[in-house]
């Protein structure tokens, strides 16, 4: 009897599936919080914010195998560079988010410059000093970020120069979420990118 040789058609691959799939996941999830827990949408919004700090820290260890204790720090220069910026003049939202955005970068790139050149327990040693550094820093210079008691007068404006954030956090849990979506679907074409696959592939 003759062997018979099986091929199977390569199944094809819905472009942006997984990206579609995850981003109205989070869609769901944050359309029961918004209309299950309207007067608690400050204390959602917040988890947003783990929630980017989930996803990078996923990017940075999962990805691309840095290991790091210290990864708030660049969310904490983020958050003080758009604060600052808002008490300054700069009102716009989206502008605000981009001034954090590149202060985060310039932080990364800067102890990751340091922190990369080490492995394993030098590297989460390092990686802790700079957390503290930069703690340290946030605390010391009082008269730019207000020190312990942080700062105040921060006053963003209306999103596209419609949406004003008000004392409910509507406002800012939409914008928020939208913004999570975005992040999610950047950091899902990056990972499968062929940048991404070369630091999958170091790791």
């Amino acid at each position: 009897m003759s062997d018979i040789t099986m091929i199977h058609a390569p199944q094809k691959r819905v472009p942006f599936a997984q990206e579609a799939a995850g981003a109205l996941t989070i869609l769901a999830l944050g359309a029961v919080g918004y209309f299950l827990y309207p007067d608690d949408l400050a204390f959602l919004t917040r988890l947003i914010g783990i929630a980017f700090l989930v996803l990078s820290l996923d990017l940075v260890t999962g990805y691309c195998g840095v290991a790091t204790l210290g990864h708030a720090a660049q969310f904490g220069v983020g958050a003080y560079a758009a604060g600052i910026a808002c008490i300054r003049g700069v009102t716009d939202p989206v502008a605000l988010l981009g001034v954090g955005l590149v202060a985060g970068t310039i932080m990364g790139l800067i102890s990751g410059a340091l922190i990369t050149r080490f492995r394993g327990l030098p590297q989460l040693v390092l990686s802790i000093a700079v957390g503290q550094l930069v703690a340290g820093l946030a605390n010391k210079l009082s008269w730019l970020t207000g020190g312990s008691d942080g700062l105040s007068g921060i006053e963003p404006g209306k999103v596209f120069g419609v949406f004003g954030f008000d004392m409910y956090s509507r406002t800012g849990y939409l914008f928020s979420l939208a913004v999570l979506v975005v992040t999610f679907v950047v950091l899902q074409r990056f990972v499968r990118s062929p940048f991404g696959l070369m630091c999958r592939g170091i790791k």
